[in-house]
């Protein structure tokens, strides 16, 4: 965030641990979202979603439907696509970046968040103002699995996950926002600073 800080602009978050589009119990995303854009009107919108989506998408008629089941990645997508044209609704020259999750070291985890990535890029194929940031390679190894680790500039490991195999450490951390300031920075220029430097040396300072 210290990064993205821009003088011309504010940077505003609305999120919570564990939420997404299918934990509408612990953070009602769209009503969330319908409040945050009564009071502001952002230029650009990004977009990220955790490990914990991969259940029964809730649709506006109440009904539920399951996961990996052959209408869940059109329902999902769809869901997507309603909170991208609430934004677009406030400021139709609104950008858009959804980011895609990283791998996982459980394997049917794994599985499922491939499934809601696809998903995620179906919406941002039929959203023109949306563009899919992937960040499955910067966590993944040659044979494009998940790697809990990465060699720094001395050839030592290092660090890119916590031992539950689903969040990331500091640096881990840091290479995700790394990739994030990268893929938005023909929209949103980051201001040259030291902080900007060190983040974006996340991206080479660790190789996979």
């Amino acid at each position: 965030e210290t990064a993205m800080r821009r003088p011309d602009g504010v940077l505003v978050r609305l999120g919570k641990v564990g939420g997404g589009i299918t934990r509408l119990e612990l953070l009602d995303f769209p009503a969330e979202l319908a409040d945050l854009l009564q009071r502001v009107t952002p230029d650009v919108a990004i977009f990220m979603i955790g490990a914990n989506v991969a259940r029964p998408v809730v649709t506006r008629d109440g009904s539920r439907v399951l996961f990996d089941s052959t209408p869940w990645k059109s329902a999902y997508t769809a869901e997507a696509r309603r909170l991208m044209a609430m934004v677009l609704k406030k400021n139709p020259k609104a950008a858009i970046f959804w980011v895609g999750a990283p791998p996982m070291a459980d394997k049917n985890l794994s599985a499922a968040l491939r499934t809601v990535n696809a998903a995620l890029r179906d919406a941002c194929t039929a959203t023109p103002a949306c563009r899919f940031i992937d960040t499955w390679e910067f966590f993944s190894d040659a044979e494009d699995s998940y790697t809990p680790t990465a060699l720094d500039l001395s050839g030592a490991q290092v660090p890119l996950r916590t031992a539950d195999g689903v969040h990331l450490t500091d640096l881990g951390a840091r290479r995700l926002a790394a990739r994030v300031v990268s893929a938005t920075s023909g929209t949103l220029p980051v201001p040259p600073s030291a902080t900007r430097d060190a983040l974006l040396a996340a991206l080479t300072a660790a190789q996979i």
